[in-house]
């Protein structure tokens, strides 16, 4: 993460200190520069990709995670996977979970029928469209979505914590994909 526009001043050093403490990194940015310089600086995963910025897709190290374009459907999606496919790219899919009564319904649909047509590829879900656009109970919120991941065999969650009643989704969610896997287990 970092600014929601323009530059991250000073990610290849923030990157690079990271990966020097032994985390994973991921860069949350559609900023062409700032991408370019955390993946020189070690970044594993750049979230996101579509057909707005999916040239970088070949210029960089680190599998993308691949969207569908703004505004579109899953046939972009789709569109964007055979892009990255003809390139021999290494992605992650993420239909983008939409908050609740703004298509939340439809996004599960689609991460069903991604699941169905893609059942050997990594998938990611994003909580954050809940937990930080829903003011209510983040525990519950986490557990529930970590229940729907465990069942759709989502490999990747991803959750923030940057409004006040959304603090700690992080350890929730940790705690709840744990509960969920030894349930199903």
């Amino acid at each position: 993460g970092g600014p929601s526009k323009g530059r991250f001043r000073g990610v290849e050093r923030i990157v690079k200190s990271l990966k020097d403490s032994g985390f994973k990194v991921s860069i949350d940015s559609f900023d062409k520069d700032t991408v370019l310089k955390a993946d020189r600086a070690g970044a594993d995963l750049i979230l996101s990709v579509n057909s707005v910025n999916i040239d970088i897709a070949r210029q960089v190290n680190a599998k993308v995670v691949v969207i569908p374009d703004f505004g579109k459907g899953l046939d972009s999606l789709y569109e964007n996977i055979a892009k990255l496919d003809a390139i021999g790219k290494e992605y992650i899919l993420d239909p983008v979970l939409d908050p609740l009564c703004m298509g939340f319904t439809q996004s599960i649909e689609r991460y069903i029928r991604l699941r169905k047509d893609f059942n050997d590829k990594e998938i990611m879900m994003g909580f954050g469209n809940l937990t930080e656009l829903t003011d209510a109970d983040s525990t519950g919120i986490n557990a529930l979505m970590a229940g729907v991941a465990t069942e759709l065999d989502i490999n990747y969650v991803l959750t923030t914590e940057v409004i006040s009643w959304a603090r700690g989704s992080v350890k929730e969610l940790d705690r709840a994909r744990r509960l969920m896997h030894y349930a199903k287990e």
